[in-house]
């Protein structure tokens, strides 16, 4: 009994101290047939426990069958523990002296310590000898402790260089796209479905130029090497690549990223007729759907109704910006009815809102020019283009003769 309480006196916090199996040879020799040992422990603080599956303890009680102290949460109550464990032990001595039992033959607790005393220093390499089961924590400046026991809130960290670019990458972007509560001019513009000429010509042209590029290309061999060769090569420079923060692959991302102060979104409805406004790229894409309501004659046809980008088919967050769906600097989005809603349309729009969208003008029909974030990274950039270029017309035959078909 004194070892025990010896070392939970010598260590208050560590729970091997704490927790005594019935199996162990000492306390089913020792301890447990003594008259009185187990209510001597009861009167400490040690409460019975069983751990383990209900089977387990079933087939064997003694084996998962322990006592335990518990630790109580609070330090000053952990400290009262302690002192009461204290007295429980001089009681042992009195025992012990009424038995004439020498006090050189007793046990001795190990350099006794209070429990705050332990917590806020301990020592280091956790005593004597190496326990893979006690945490040791070491600490090379000490704080001053609160009112609550608890240290100080530590101080934000100074920031890296990688942060402080971000920063500057992040605030320029900002001011080139300006202020999103102020707006942008939604330039509105409603562009009827084009003619079956237009469209048969429109169709023409594109098969022509299919058949250029297709006489120009190389063979679908080669093509599929190439895109074999350019993803092993790009698989092995991620790989062999350091390892990159957050910050340091936006900040890569930011320098190669041009900033914009509107996104010119085409709305296509059902009869291929569609709905051309501006919004600022912070704006949130439900602003499209209610630009789409203000234009309807009945409103309520858009229940239901999602909106989408393709290929591939993707619907889109309206509680996102436009730049968080991708929708910057241009994009065409699709609207799919509701459910048993008629199909929008021209037919569907409002005369008002005709009249609004020819008196506005129209937005430009190309995308809006962005401002390069990081100026430096965009030269660069121009000057490789511009070299590929140079080195691209070196290698083309003289005099524009024609490579020999295959």
């Amino acid at each position: 009994l004194m070892r025990y309480l010896n070392n939970i006196i010598s260590d208050p916090t560590e729970p091997k101290y704490r927790s005594i199996r019935f199996d162990i040879s000492a306390f089913r020799t020792h301890i447990a047939p003594r008259a009185g040992a187990l209510d001597f422990l009861a009167n400490v603080g040690f409460v019975r426990e069983e751990r383990g599956l209900s089977f387990e303890v079933a087939s064997n009680p003694e084996a998962h069958t322990f006592l335990v102290l518990p630790l109580p949460e609070a330090e000053q109550d952990v400290t009262a523990q302690w002192g009461h464990v204290k007295v429980c032990r001089r009681v042992l001595d009195e025992f012990a002296d009424r038995l004439d039992v020498p006090r050189d033959e007793r046990p001795k607790p190990r350099r006794p310590q209070q429990p705050q005393q332990q917590q806020q220093q301990p020592q280091p390499g956790g005593g004597g000898g190496f326990d893979p089961f006690r945490s040791n924590i070491s600490r090379l400046g000490g704080w001053p402790a609160g009112a609550d026991g608890e240290p100080p809130a530590a101080e934000a960290a100074p920031a890296s260089a990688t942060e402080r670019r971000l920063e500057a990458l992040r605030k320029r972007q900002e001011e080139i796209e300006g202020d999103a509560s102020a707006g942008v001019d939604r330039d509105l513009a409603v562009l009827p479905p084009a003619s079956d000429g237009a469209a048969v010509a429109s169709a023409a042209a594109a098969a022509a130029a299919a058949a250029e590029a297709e006489a120009k290309s190389t063979s679908d061999r080669r093509l599929a090497a190439q895109y074999v060769a350019g993803s092993l090569a790009k698989r092995r420079s991620e790989e062999n690549a350091p390892l990159k923060t957050a910050a340091m692959r936006e900040v890569e991302r930011l320098e190669k990223s041009r900033a914009y102060s509107r996104a010119v979104v085409r709305l296509q409805l059902a009869d291929r007729s569609s709905v051309r406004a501006s919004f600022h790229p912070r704006e949130r894409v439900g602003e499209l759907r209610a630009l789409l309501a203000s234009l309807l004659l009945e409103p309520a046809a858009l229940a239901g109704a999602k909106l989408y980008v393709a290929p591939p088919r993707r619907v889109l967050d309206e509680g996102r910006t436009f730049a968080e769906e991708g929708l910057v600097p241009a994009a065409v989005v699709y609207i799919s009815g509701g459910e048993g809603a008629p199909p929008l349309g021209m037919a569907s729009l409002s005369q008002a809102a005709l009249e609004a969208a020819a008196g506005g003008g129209g937005a430009a029909e190309g995308a809006p020019r962005g401002v390069a974030l990081d100026e430096e990274v965009e030269e660069q950039r121009r000057r490789k283009r511009e070299e590929e270029e140079k080195r691209a017309a070196e290698a083309a035959p003289p005099g524009g003769a024609k490579l020999p078909e295959a």
